[in-house]
């Protein structure tokens, strides 16, 4: 194939072929397995990527993009012109494959949240009246629950830190982190079920929907450029905090409580 010199094409891509560009390509050109040729007038506005094949670049021809070479070889004559950069091996093929990136990770996403509604329904339906309590308490107080869930990490993490110190204490460190990810997680059901409520409670009192809508609202919000991160911390806070308070919905004996005052559960 041959692009003449008064031709102007936008991509052009070659598969196991061959071609030589004498006019313009207003924007990409990519080789996967064969070989692409820039004459003295050739001009490429986009980039080019080569993958296990050949570009040659003859003296006058001019790149305005960047060249990513991945298994291919490129040769150029002093006069040709990459006015972008020129990028081999694993950083070029990763540069190429960003949107296959994106994509996996917008799967995790919805992966992970999908994980998060099933254990959610697993807790409202086998431990109703403990989660009715965080909920109730996350209504209640959840700015107390957010400064809690900071201040009560804090201290656990100084005393894993602790416990870390002896070998007998290892175990039982070991225990309390699985412990934490367990309240970690129910906290966070906890809250996504409570602004879920708020949102539709007067559209349905079915506490699987609020769950699914507050799961939905989280699966947006939290993978928001600059803003997901705040709020993926506060949602995290408020759960746990809200654990903290209520000292695992009931499970903890009140003379273990290491919060204060005592606290009447909707479980007790």
């Amino acid at each position: 194939m041959t692009i003449g010199v008064d031709e102007v094409v936008h991509d052009l891509t070659v598969t196991g072929g061959s071609v030589k560009v004498l006019g313009k390509v207003t924007g990409d050109l990519k080789v996967v397995g064969g070989s692409a040729k820039l004459g003295p007038q050739a001009r490429i506005e986009g980039d080019v990527s080569i993958w296990g094949g050949a570009l040659s670049l003859a003296d006058g021809s001019t790149i305005d993009g960047d060249v990513r070479l991945v298994g291919g070889h490129m040769q150029r004559e002093g006069g040709a012109v990459v006015a972008g950069e020129v990028v081999q091996g694993h950083a070029a093929a990763d540069a190429e494959t960003g949107s296959d990136s994106w994509l996996e990770g917008a799967g995790k996403a919805v992966s992970n949240t999908a994980f998060l509604f099933l254990f959610g329904t697993i807790l409202l339906a086998l431990l109703t009246r403990r989660m009715d309590t965080l909920q109730v308490e996350l209504a209640a107080r959840p700015a107390r629950s957010f400064a809690l869930g900071i201040v009560g990490s804090i201290a656990v993490l100084v005393g894993l830190c602790l416990l870390c110190v002896t070998v007998v204490g290892i175990p039982l460190a070991l225990a309390a982190v699985v412990a934490v990810v367990v309240a970690g997680y129910s906290g966070i059901c906890a809250v996504l079920t409570t602004v879920g409520s708020s949102l539709v409670h007067h559209r349905s009192t079915n506490p699987y929907v609020h769950l699914a809508v507050g799961c939905g609202l989280w699966l947006l919000l939290g993978n928001l450029p600059y803003v997901g991160g705040w709020v993926t911390f506060a949602v995290i806070s408020a759960g746990l905090g809200a654990v903290y308070a209520t000292r695992g919905a009931g499970l903890v004996p009140k003379k273990l409580n290491m919060g204060g005052g005592p606290y009447r559960t909707a479980a007790a």
